[in-house]
């Protein structure tokens, strides 16, 4: 149970981290340049990231431990799907922490009171739901398919197979939304930033950047989706 708990402590600190980065997004902290904004921005960026490395570490020892102490179908199934929820979880919170740090310390001046997201926040809040929702609803899509399957896995363990193959796959949409989400934010919002012409589609823009570090999702869920696919195989064929 080690590892597992400490799947839920990394989870914990990316959320706070994330609360953090809002408070500082809605307030305009660390938009004033000086050391503050230094070890601000930089510190929510390199503790995200060593967050992440604690959690790979978490994820390949738990697994480890799955495979070693049990054989049982039914039991790995369950316990490779609590993983992928807080994995799906840990990851949306890494993407959040990601945009919300570099947005919140975008502003149109050195001298700036309020960031760009504040300054124009109609726009602002308009690109990022298009830049941020795609990512968010494929990180999703594992906990969604894993745990549906887990439950469907008594009684209709062909249909069972098939999400969790399905889950797999999702992998590629991780893939596909994060590069989609980098590129319309580059032309719709990095543009902006060159051209002058809105602020909050800047910060919105510049944030989306941070999207394709979501792509190291894969080595988060891949370890435990190769289990729930092993495992549903194994139902289905006792079932047989």
């Amino acid at each position: 149970m080690l590892a597992m708990n400490r799947l839920g402590l990394w989870t914990t600190l990316v959320l706070l981290g994330l609360a953090f980065a809002v408070v500082n997004l809605f307030t305009g902290w660390t938009v004033p340049a000086g050391p503050a904004a230094i070890v601000v921005v930089l510190g929510l960026f390199g503790a995200s990231l060593a967050l992440f490395g604690a959690m790979l570490i978490a994820v390949i020892r738990d697994r480890r431990w799955i495979v070693a102490h049990s054989s049982d179908a039914r039991w790995v199934l369950a316990r490779a799907s609590r993983g992928v929820r807080w994995c799906s979880l840990f990851a949306i919170g890494f993407c959040l922490l990601l945009f919300a740090n570099c947005t919140g310390n975008i502003s149109p001046s050195s001298n700036a009171q309020v960031s760009n997201a504040i300054q124009d926040p109609t726009r602002f809040w308009t690109l990022t739901a298009a830049l941020l929702a795609p990512l968010l609803l494929a990180l999703l899509m594992p906990l969604v398919m894993t745990s549906t399957a887990e439950r469907l896995a008594t009684g209709r363990p062909q249909a069972a197979r098939r999400l969790g193959l399905l889950a797999m796959w999702s992998m590629a949409v991780v893939v596909a939304a994060a590069l989609l989400t980098v590129v319309i934010g580059f032309f719709l919002g990095v543009s902006a930033c060159a051209f002058g012409t809105s602020a909050g589609y800047c910060a919105a823009g510049t944030g989306s950047i941070m999207n394709l570090l979501s792509v190291g999702a894969l080595a988060l869920f891949l370890p435990y989706l190769l289990l729930v696919t092993w495992a549903l195989a194994r139902v289905e064929a006792g079932r047989a």
